[in-house]
């Protein structure tokens, strides 16, 4: 099957490595970063226009946008910080993270609207940290800071990617090892997936505090 193309535009701001792209949530805005540093707002209409520019001391690792906000994006950056910026305003709320030892941040997520939804997680080497991105506080930790490091090599539980559920209930996660956990904010059910499997329907497990689960064939089966 053949397409017609109708148009395209080309985005000439950026003079390095992009390193992330993303739409807000109504799609007419575009975030994106190099490895430069360099983070611009712009709009797709065309011709695309930059609506404004930040300027990052190290290049950018993470880039999110808060949700039902077109003006406050998060981005991470190689030097182990979070920044979050007002496109209009001009501003920036710095968090600094990984106790000053200087580990990239490897992922952003912010959590939907709702009851959660002034929350966003940050992934350094193995180490999840839930963030309030009201105040830019440190809100709760999973994993341990002795074990974080920002060599991909030295970590088999190096962490790769992070997403939010619907309710911002449960915090998804992967990593280099090849398992999936799903953890609910601040404790509770801890799933541990080595495979794509195909779920067995059953009872449902209540959130009483940590239980671990491994996935076996079609069968879910507590450790």
């Amino acid at each position: 099957m053949a397409y017609l193309l109708l148009g395209q535009e080309e985005y000439l701001e950026h003079h390095s490595k992009v390193t992330y792209a993303r739409f807000f949530t109504l799609g007419y805005l575009i975030a994106s970063s190099d490895v430069d540093g360099v983070v611009k707002i712009w709009s797709t209409s065309p011709p695309p226009l930059t609506w404004a520019t930040f300027i990052s001391p190290s290049s950018v690792t993470a880039l999110e946008w808060l949700p039902d906000s077109e003006r406050h994006f998060l981005y991470g950056t190689s030097a182990g910080s979070i920044k979050l910026c007002d496109k209009e305003r001009k501003a920036v709320n710095e968090a600094v993270v990984s106790g000053g030892r200087k580990i990239p941040i490897s992922m952003l997520a912010c959590a939907p609207s709702g009851a959660n939804g002034g929350v966003f997680v940050a992934g350094t080497g193995s180490v999840l940290r839930l963030y309030d991105s009201k105040t830019m506080s440190l809100v709760h930790e999973f994993g341990s800071a002795e074990e974080e490091t920002g060599s991909v090599s030295t970590s088999p539980h190096q962490l790769t990617c992070c997403a939010f559920n619907h309710n911002s209930q449960m915090i998804l996660t992967s990593g280099l090892d090849g398992k999936t956990h799903l953890r609910p904010p601040p404790q509770g059910l801890h799933l541990v997936v080595g495979v794509p499997v195909r779920l067995h329907p059953g009872p449902r497990y209540r959130p009483l505090g940590r239980r671990d689960f491994r996935l076996c064939s079609d069968l879910l089966r507590e450790l």
